[in-house]
């Protein structure tokens, strides 16, 4: 996933598509509370579900690869895993 120094300096909500080279796609959305964070210098963690599984999907703009930490999301999604299977259909922030 890519996100642009424009579309950080923008603001405005985004979804991205995840899916790359992989089988199936998840989808990301950034709120213009995560582009400020992202202008802060911050890092931000979003949560994306589909295919029977999750993943924690760590954004800045340092490049920073493998976090410390993670925030501990297993089990969030919804029983389903389906939170992020369509462009529309975003997970839940988490907390």
């Amino acid at each position: 996933m890519t996100v642009t120094l424009a579309d950080v300096m923008a603001g405005v909500t985004k979804v991205y598509d995840t899916m790359g080279t992989a089988t199936h796609t998840h989808f990301i959305q950034l709120l213009p509370a995560d582009f400020a964070k992202l202008q802060a210098g911050g890092t931000v963690r979003k949560l994306t579900c589909n295919a029977g599984h999750e993943h924690e999907y760590i954004v800045n703009c340092v490049g920073q690869d493998k976090p410390e930490t993670t925030s501990g999301i297993p089990g969030f999604c919804d029983t389903a895993h389906t939170c992020a299977d369509a462009m529309g259909n975003v997970c839940p922030e988490l907390p």
